[in-house]
């Protein structure tokens, strides 16, 4: 399984779910009032001058990242011989990448609705500005949608060998 295309694309997935752990999601700065919120994948954090900053927990964004990513990894390493049973090995595979997508497209959502929260809360002209945490989570929806294209491309020829027999 490794010498495939979509193990690159799912190991991609998972590498761009962890680090979305590690960077920041979304910032915003307000340089008239000194107002500043910031969230990452753990908290959503308020900050006003001459006030005790704000944090709000957003773990949920964190369980659906590393879900998705821990999922893609498990995805990887599970077939080891595809050999033995590769109709089997690939229908699974195609579970795998719909939950992995379901998993990505939550966290998206999340990171969306706390941001507009954040916005919210931060009152002022400008608009806060997604990080890289948030295209690191849109690049793995990408990778995971090209894996997720060369299984099923994989399967096809597959059933076709079969009609051939």
């Amino acid at each position: 399984m490794f010498s495939r295309i979509q193990t690159i694309f799912l190991f991609l997935v998972a590498i761009f779910m962890f680090a979305s752990l590690l960077f920041p999601i979304w910032v915003k700065k307000s340089s008239s009032n000194k107002v500043s919120a910031q969230m990452n994948a753990f908290t959503l954090r308020y900050e006003k001058p001459n006030e005790k900053p704000q944090t709000t927990p957003v773990f949920y964004i964190a369980i659906a990242a590393i879900g998705a990513g821990a999922m893609a990894l498990y995805a990887v390493l599970r077939y080891r011989n595809q050999d033995k049973d590769t109709k089997t090995a690939l229908y699974h595979q195609i579970r795998f990448s719909m939950i992995i997508s379901l998993l990505i497209m939550v966290t998206i959502s999340l990171m969306i609705f706390f941001s507009v929260q954040g916005d919210k809360w931060s009152s002022g002209s400008t608009r806060g500005a997604y990080q890289i945490g948030f295209f690191c989570t849109t690049l793995a929806l990408l990778a995971n949608f090209l894996a997720s294209r060369f299984i099923r491309r994989d399967y096809n020829l597959i059933k076709s060998m079969d009609r051939l027999r």
